[in-house]
């Protein structure tokens, strides 16, 4: 919940990025610190190819390894830790991570496909703390989601989110929907389904070439395959969607994302990037990385985080990612970043509030 001392907090943090970002500073806030705890994965999703090069967790750091973290973070003014993968929930110590980040003052949330999570995890995980879980979901006709997701396992996730909210803690629970060929007639459907469980949330996501692992991308003919039909049909079914979210007071994308779905698949700048001030990366073996597509080499094992952020080396992935213009359009990034758009924050104040007060 937000206080008055968050809120100026916050209102901080913007300053301090935005000047960074547009006047070419280094900054020392990153106010938002993407774990990707892990590459295993128990899915097998045709929209991503990390699955199939999962490895094992031998090399992913290890509980103390990422706690110990938490120093570095505190000063850098981090606020919240956003935790996925591959699959988070297939790290036992996972609520002990949740935990000991909430101790250490930072809200948490999750990201989880959800379909193999039964109510006594589903309340362990809310009992550590959580903010807020996202959970993935592209159809609610099971066949639809088997053939998507590689696995039987909607009814799981329908259960997973209904505990989320019911439980004894209930937990604010995101959607995230990614949007192919495959779902782009369900949508509505989706939407209706989840609105009817009471989310908070639900977001809509191109299908992408590059998921969270830098070294993975989908080929060329597996987009041309999945990649929606019409766009701009698809485009104009979102924005009629979208405004009927936002009169349930659901939240859900910007009409920017959404006026710019197209920039997913084609070389193309839809705004200024904050990758590596607003957030960055720290990938399961410890390296830090502006975003998912820049790779810096730079791991937490050998240097602190915030020493890494203020490098050098890491100040040039920054200029990189300031003159990018690869396809992406991930929500987590762009999304972000658009709320840092100073004309966003002026005319978009309830909403950047909500989005806060959800989150922290």
């Amino acid at each position: 919940m937000l206080t008055p001392k968050n809120t100026i907090d916050l209102a901080g943090a913007f300053g301090s990025v935005w000047i960074a970002r547009h006047l070419g500073g280094r900054g020392g806030r990153i106010p938002l610190v993407n774990f990707i705890i892990t590459r295993e994965c128990n899915s097998g999703c045709k929209t991503c190819d990390s699955w199939k090069t999962a490895r094992s967790g031998a090399d992913e750091l290890t509980t103390e390894e990422i706690l110990d973290l938490r120093p570095a973070m505190r000063r850098m003014k981090t606020r919240l830790v956003s935790i996925s993968g591959g699959e988070p929930t297939l790290r036992g110590d996972l609520e002990t991570v949740i935990a000991g980040f909430k101790d250490g003052g930072f809200a948490v949330h999750l990201n989880t496909n959800a379909f193999n999570l039964d109510g006594a995890r589903v309340d362990s995980l809310a009992a550590s703390g959580l903010n807020v879980v996202y959970v993935s979901c592209d159809s609610v006709e099971p066949e639809c989601y088997k053939a998507i997701r590689g696995v039987d396992g909607l009814a799981g996730v329908i259960e997973a989110v209904r505990r989320f909210r019911s439980g004894p803690r209930p937990i604010p629970v995101g959607i995230n929907v990614t949007v192919s060929r495959m779902n782009e007639n369900e949508l509505e459907r989706i939407a209706a389904r989840f609105v009817e469980m009471g989310v908070q949330k639900i977001q809509f996501v191109p299908i992408h070439r590059r998921h969270t692992m830098p070294e993975l991308a989908l080929s060329d003919e597996v987009m041309s395959e999945l990649a929606p039909s019409n766009i701009g049909a698809l485009k104009n079914n979102l924005k009629r969607l979208a405004r009927r979210l936002r009169r349930s007071f659901i939240a859900t994308n910007s009409d920017f994302f959404i006026n710019h779905f197209e920039y997913a698949y084609k070389p193309a700048r839809a705004a200024p990037c904050f990758a590596g001030y607003l957030f960055v990366d720290i990938m399961p073996s410890g390296e830090v990385n502006p975003c998912h597509i820049y790779r810096t080499g730079l791991n937490v094992r050998e240097a602190p985080l915030d020493e890494i952020i203020g490098s050098e080396e890491f100040a040039g992935q920054r200029r990189e990612v300031t003159r990018c213009d690869a396809p992406c359009m991930m929500t987590g990034c762009l999304e972000t970043s658009l709320r840092c758009r100073l004309s966003y924050l002026l005319f978009h104040p309830m909403e950047i509030y909500r989005q806060a007060n959800m989150h922290l």
